[in-house]
């Protein structure tokens, strides 16, 4: 069983050809959850959103995925979070509107953290309530020996430097027992290149996901590398988040421990193959 804890939001795509808004459901963590539970994982997802129209929408929404459970909070006090989100030439650019937002004030208790492997997304770091809930999160899953995973998934908006992104990261890299960096976070996180940057990590399962070359895992010593089919893009948003669904989906399926260089192989290519079919429609998750 997966675990995944953090934001669910609306995704707004602009067209800036014809000036057309779309809302799509996303959130890194729920987007990963989806991918996760797609790849024969069972997977609960725990959220917060506004009581607001846009966040009860998200929930009609999310019930349509077929989580094993889904918990979404809604907060009488606070909006939904919302992403802007402008594509062009297959890449997205982000903006996100989350002052005093649901996704930070969610609210997790001791009895919440229950499952095999706990993945906790990033965005919440950037406020003191939201690093509040993610220390705790991995208390919680320490003391009761539960895996615990971290997607980086750095947002340059969301952080006045990237020195306090860094800062604010670190001591939640340093804990997980899983990670995930993107080619860029792996090189400003260590300074280094992905494939040596991702050495200097030791006791952790470590994936860094390199675009059209593929991607690369570390565990124990042994460097692993799996390359991809190439595909055009369309829309690039949450093919990192369907990667990490479906390697954490094979990480729970065959055990941490018991884990090889050939079953990572396997593991890197059909995450692989996943996150490559994010790129190939707009949005980040469909049904």
């Amino acid at each position: 069983m997966i675990l995944s804890i953090g934001e669910i939001l609306a995704d707004i795509f602009f067209d800036q050809n014809d000036g057309k808004m779309t809302a799509k459901l996303g959130g890194a963590p729920f987007n990963m959850a989806v991918s996760a539970s797609r790849s024969g994982a069972k997977v609960s997802f725990l959220g917060r959103v506004g009581a607001d129209p846009l966040g009860k929408w998200l929930i009609a929404e999310a019930k349509k995925y077929g989580l094993d459970s889904l918990n979404v909070q809604e907060d009488p006090l606070h909006d939904t979070t919302i992403a802007m989100v402008t594509v062009k030439d297959g890449e997205r650019d982000f903006q996100f509107l989350r002052k005093f937002s649901a996704d930070y004030y969610l609210d997790v208790k001791k009895d919440d953290v229950k499952a095999d492997i706990v993945h906790v997304g990033s965005l919440m770091l950037s406020e003191k309530r939201g690093v509040k809930t993610a220390n705790a999160i991995f208390d919680y899953a320490r003391n009761a020996g539960i895996l615990t995973s971290f997607d980086v998934n750095y947002r340059s908006d969301i952080f006045p430097t990237a020195k306090q992104a860094v800062d604010a990261y670190k001591p939640f890299i340093e804990r997980a027992n899983i990670l995930k960096f993107s080619e860029e976070e792996i090189t400003l996180f260590t300074g280094l290149s992905p494939q040596e940057g991702i050495k200097t990590f030791k006791n952790k399962l470590v994936c860094v996901t390199l675009g059209e070359n593929g991607s690369i895992a570390y565990k124990d010593g042994v460097l692993v590398s799996c390359p991809t089919n190439k595909v055009k893009p369309v829309d690039t948003t949450g093919a990192g988040d369907a990667f990490y669904g479906a390697f954490v989906a094979g990480v729970d399926k065959i055990g941490y421990d018991d884990l090889t260089k050939d079953s990572i192989y396997q593991i890197l290519k059909d995450a692989n193959e996943k996150g490559a079919k994010a790129t190939t429609f707009v949005g980040a998750i469909r049904l």
